[in-house]
């Protein structure tokens, strides 16, 4: 929470806040840390109602404006499944830019997933992300032919 303000402050993009901001201090008065929650919820007992392993992004008292674009935020909302002693994570964006946001979210739900199946005793099985319309980028041709060349050395020279 000591960092929050200095990660906002890192770039205009983060003037509406951050997901992490949301799900540590976006709950309800009574609990805003969500991650918290649903880490003392199920090691209190396992057999949890799955619908009590959801986090909420979308506070519309913040973002239910009548802007035209606002950039943040695009996540909703992020499950965790326990199933079988590993942990699957679902994540639903409404809206996504396919190469300039997309990898870095996804990479940030595999983080988040590794965290929180340590921290319920799982090993994180799956994240699947979900999105409503994927954007495509405005990428310079060399911009494209780099992504194209890194995404096949990941996949290791694999089309």
């Amino acid at each position: 929470e000591r960092s929050l303000e200095r990660m906002r402050k890192a770039s205009t993009k983060n003037v509406h806040g951050l997901y992490f901001q949301r799900m540590i201090q976006g709950g309800p008065t009574s609990r805003p840390n969500q991650l918290d929650f649903i880490i003392e919820n199920y090691n209190e007992r396992p057999a949890v109602r799955r619908s009590a392993l959801q986090i909420a992004i979308f506070d519309a008292s913040k973002d239910q404006t009548k802007a035209a674009q606002r950039g943040f935020p695009c996540l909703q909302h992020v499950t965790f499944a326990p199933v079988g002693g590993k942990l699957n994570v679902n994540a639903f964006y409404a809206t996504q830019y396919a190469f300039e946001r997309a990898y870095g979210n996804y990479l940030g739900l595999c983080r988040l997933g590794h965290f929180v199946a340590h921290e319920l005793k799982l090993t994180l099985d799956r994240v699947t992300c979900f999105t409503g319309i994927m954007l495509r980028d405005k990428l310079s041709k060399d911009a494209k032919t780099k992504l194209r060349a890194a995404v096949k050395a990941a996949l290791g020279g694999k089309r």
